[in-house]
């Protein structure tokens, strides 16, 4: 009887393991690769130049659920409208994407919404694409307490 369960056994833990590999090394991979936000175009009232782009945003920061709106002047591009995709720094909040629209000669904009997060500080990065090329970008996001 025990030989018989054995093979059933090592088939079962065999298939178990084979399953949740692939989840386990990617948690593993995507929790040990640092993000230098040295890269990143730092999002504020401030004009951020990087790569011949300009991206200036209405508020400094941004608040959950809030809409801010974003201005970019991307001379060399011919695209219609921009793709601004985020991810949490801080927190795994999934990843968020914007489009911003062409207003002619290079620019664009649009307005980025956050979602609410439990932290009251948390810092969204990722990258601003007209479909050929990409920009580093990233922005605070602070929750206001009343």
């Amino acid at each position: 009887m025990l030989q018989k369960l054995l093979p059933v056994t090592f088939i079962f833990f065999a298939l178990l393991a084979g399953y949740f590999t692939p989840s386990l090394l990617d948690a593993i991979q995507s929790d040990t690769q640092a993000v230098d936000l040295d890269d990143y175009c730092m999002l504020s009232t401030t004009p951020c130049k990087s790569d011949g782009t300009t991206i200036v945003m209405e508020h400094d920061s941004t608040q959950p659920l809030e809409p801010t709106r974003v201005f970019v002047v991307w001379p060399e591009s011919q695209a219609q409208s921009l793709t601004l995709e985020m991810e949490g720094l801080e927190m795994d909040m999934g990843v968020v994407k914007f489009r911003l629209e062409g207003q002619g000669n290079g620019h664009y904009e649009g307005e980025l919404m956050l979602p609410v997060c439990t932290v009251d500080t948390m810092t969204w990065y990722g990258q601003l694409s007209d479909g050929q090329q990409e920009v580093q970008t990233a922005v605070k996001m602070r929750t206001i307490h009343e």
